[in-house]
């Protein structure tokens, strides 16, 4: 962040609001190009959204109700179209199941330190799908991503010696699941 740049919500509660509250994020803006810039009205622009639900919306009626409020808000005798993605719904999984705990054990021992547990994801269409098909089996996510990663970002990498250790952490789950822990 830059400084001087103010955050809609006290930095405490920045966890909360970056992985347990709906958000709308303007990705990118495009009007004209660069060739025909200058002091002239442009034929159209365009927007792409992000949409970042919470768990227990529906994306369906979200988007539904998204594309309601900017139509009725369209200025000036324009025309918007829009054209929605599909998406998914938001989900959390169960931190109470056994599986969850032997899982945080294997990390600890291919991380060499305690494992943290922290927000992510939100709508990844996969995952719902597994308790839908295998009952209370808990999903566990355990993506990679270090501070340089530039996780969903340009020049993403991962660190091979990370990428060492969850494979080591992702065994050592397995071997627990086994029962030979």
């Amino acid at each position: 962040m830059l400084d001087g740049v103010r955050l809609l919500v006290e930095p405490s509660d920045l966890p909360v609001a970056l992985w347990r509250r709906p958000s709308l994020t303007v990705t990118t803006i495009a009007a004209g190009d660069r060739k025909a810039a200058g002091n002239v009205l442009q034929a159209s622009a365009y927007a792409r959204l992000g949409v970042r639900l919470a768990p227990g919306m529906d994306w369906q009626k979200s988007v539904r109700l998204l594309t309601s409020f900017l139509q009725e808000r369209c200025p000036w005798g324009l025309q918007v179209e829009i054209r929605p993605e599909l998406g998914a719904n938001a989900w959390m999984t169960s931190m109470n199941h056994p599986a969850f705990q032997r899982m945080r054990e294997a990390l600890e021992q291919g991380y060499g330190r305690p494992a943290r547990i922290v927000g992510c994801g939100a709508s990844i269409p996969g995952a719902p799908l597994f308790p839908s098909i295998f009952g209370e089996i808990p999903v566990l996510l355990t993506g990679l991503k270090d501070p340089v990663a530039n996780a969903h970002g340009e020049n993403e990498s991962l660190d091979l010696e990370d990428f060492r250790k969850a494979i080591l952490s992702e065994a050592g789950f397995l071997y627990r699941m086994g029962g030979s822990a």
